[in-house]
This record gives C-alpha cells, sequence and structure tokens, in this order.
C-alpha cells in the first residue's frame, strides 16, 4: 500500500500549525460506509481549517477512504482502524 500513514498527517499539522484546536481543526466531519460486492469501505470527509497570523483559512475540503472489510488470499479481513486511515 501507498497510503499516508494517518498519525503522521495529524503530526505534520501540529508541527506546523500548533496543536489541534488551536491552530487547525477539523469541521463537518461525517463518515460513511459503501459496500462492493463483499467487501465494505469506510469513507470519510471533513473540512479543514488551519490558523494564519491573519486568522483562519477558509475550509479546506478533504475527502479519504479505506478497507473496513477487505477481502484477503484467506478471505475478509476486517480493519479497526478504517475509519482513522480514512481520516
Amino acid at each position: 500500500m501507498t497510503d499516508i500513514n494517518p498519525v503522521w498527517r495529524i503530526k505534520k499539522l501540529t508541527e506546523i500549525f500548533g496543536p489541534a484546536g488551536e491552530g487547525w481543526y477539523p469541521d463537518n466531519v461525517t463518515e460513511r460506509t459503501i459496500q462492493c460486492g463483499e467487501e465494505i469501505a469506510a469513507f470519510v470527509s471533513l473540512n479543514l481549517y488551519v490558523k494564519y497570523s491573519s486568522g483562519w483559512s477558509k475550509p479546506i475540503f478533504g475527502s479519504g477512504g479505506s478497507m473496513l472489510y477487505g477481502k484477503e488470499k484467506n478471505g475478509l479481513y476486517a480493519s479497526d482502524e478504517a475509519f482513522k486511515m480514512a481520516y
């Protein structure tokens, strides 16, 4: 897989803009699942706001997805971190 590590994203935002809630924050976070045959994908959409010296940014839309139940060679695999990875 080539996904960016989900914790890395939060770490980078914190390094650049400061702690969550003070230098950046997500808003209008929505979660949903979509069934694709036997597999189920988890998706998250949100607006990200970052703080500059002049004030808060306009909303920056983001959307991501990850497999909640994915087919592997040994059958279906459930991911307990699918929504975190989608976020």
